[in-house]
This record gives C-alpha cells, structure tokens and sequence, in this order.
C-alpha cells in the first residue's frame, strides 16, 4: 500500500513545489499514525515537514488528526483533483510573490471542530516554506483547500525574512494571510477575520497593547482562539484590519515587498 504520494509541481520549467498527499485511510488510529508518520523523510531543508525530530511531527499528527478522540472513517480523498486545487492555487500565488521552492503536506483529520466551522480544512507553517493542509475527509470544500493554501503560503514565504515569535508578530502574519489570500484567489471575508467588528478590534488592541511583545503562548492562545476572556478569533480579526489600514496608505508597495517588512514597523505605519 502507498501511503504517501509525491508530486512535484513546475512552473515555467522550474520545480515551484514538491506535493506530499498522503493516505487517509488505515486499519486503526495507531497504523494510520504510525504509517503517514513512517512515509514522511528526514529533510536538509525542512526537517520531518516542517519539525525538527520525528517525535514532535507525530505528536502533531496525533493531536490534529485525532483531536478530542474524534473517529476516523476510511473515506480515501481524490487525490487528483486535490493535486489541481493546491497546484492552481500556487500558481495564483507565485503571481504575486517570489518565492523558493516549496513543500506541501496534505493529511487526515477526523477533528469535527475542522468540519463544522472551517469546512473540512485547516492549515499550518511553522517553518520557512513548508506548509501543512489538513482535510476531513467526506466532508471538506474544494474552495478551502485553496484558500488555505494562499493563507498558508504567505506565511510560509514570510518566514524567510521573518521570524512569528510574539504576539503582534503572529497578529501581524496572520493580517498579511488573509488579504494575501483575498488578493489571491477571491472568497470574501473569512469568519476568522469577520469575528468581531472593528470598533471591538480596537478595545481589545488596547487592553493588550502592553502583551505585544510578549512569546507567551498561553496569552497568545487566549487572544487567538478565546478560551474566556475575549471572543475566539480575536487576533485574526485585529490583524485583518491593521494590515487593512497599511496597505490603504501604502499601495506603492508590492506583496513582494510586504511580507519582508518588520511587525512593528507595519503597526506604526498602519496608523492603527
């Protein structure tokens, strides 16, 4: 049995990406794991997908794919018209962005919280020009795959000139993926981003304007996905309209040009 695809994707004779779709179905939780975690290679570039040790890319896997015990079924995706979604995505992308070579992971995910609220598709960059899609499968929109590609891949760029360590720089990161994304390949306002108005946006920014440098994962979470004190998806909704207002006051400056610039210095100049 295969358990991981490759496919490399060119543009203009020249390799943009390689393409890792793996199998989304298995005998049990643990095979399902122990297989996709096996197929992923020890990279110079990237490490294990985007992980420094294969322990760590495991327990991602086991975390996302199995998040709150969720079951997984043996629906297989189509990997061909996946391929076609990432790989018109990408291209629309490279339009309006340089960039390196690219690496690509497409995983399972049995996370019901992924079906209901983000259509069957969820994304991750922790390192430069790696990204990682995950999709429930049976139950996913094709819209989403690329949309979440362009999210994720301004990230993945942006990581080359700079580094998400605080709060304002993943604010910052997350404002510049989504209009990226709009500018990319069109769908609107994400709910992420539409999570509470721009008058909210700004009280929050207020009362949190003393944690922007701070790298404490516990107050970013808190702010990001709202376990209490503020609505979940605050700091997307924040970052939407800083970028917002940056980019009203400078259309001079090209994506290429954007996704190099410092956190701070885009705050300031954003007049937000």
């Amino acid at each position: 049995m295969i358990i991981m695809k490759t496919y490399i994707i060119e543009k203009e004779n020249r390799k943009v990406a390689e393409l890792h779709i793996s199998s989304f179905t298995s005998e049990s939780e643990e095979t399902l794991i122990e297989n996709i975690s096996g197929s992923v290679r020890d990279n110079p570039e990237i490490g294990y997908a985007g992980f420094d040790k294969k322990e760590d890319l495991i327990g991602f896997l086991k975390w996302k794919i199995f998040k709150d015990n969720s079951k997984f079924n043996n629906i297989e995706i189509n990997h061909d018209k996946v391929r076609s979604i990432i790989e018109s995505a990408l291209f629309r992308c490279l339009e309006l962005v340089k960039s390196k070579k690219l690496y690509v992971f497409v995983f399972p995910t049995f996370d019901e919280f992924v079906k209901e609220k983000l259509t069957g598709v969820s994304g991750y960059s922790f390192w430069k020009n790696t990204i990682i899609i995950h999709i429930f499968p049976g139950g996913y929109s094709d819209k989403e795959i690329g949309e979440t590609l362009c999210h994720e891949f301004a990230h993945a760029v942006s990581l080359n000139y700079n580094e998400i360590r605080t709060l304002l720089d993943q604010i910052i990161a997350d404002g510049i993926a989504e209009h990226f994304r709009e500018e990319a390949v069109g769908g609107g306002k994400s709910p992420w981003a539409a999570s509470i108005d721009r008058d909210k946006a700004k009280n929050i920014f207020n009362e949190i304007k003393n944690c922007l440098d701070s790298e404490d994962w516990n107050i970013r979470n808190e702010i990001f996905y709202g376990s209490g004190r503020y609505p979940n998806w605050s700091g997307y909704s924040i970052g939407y309209y800083i970028i917002e207002d940056f980019l009203s006051k400078h259309r001079e400056l090209s994506w290429n040009d954007v996704i190099k610039i410092k956190s701070w210095d885009i705050l300031l100049k954003s007049g937000f």
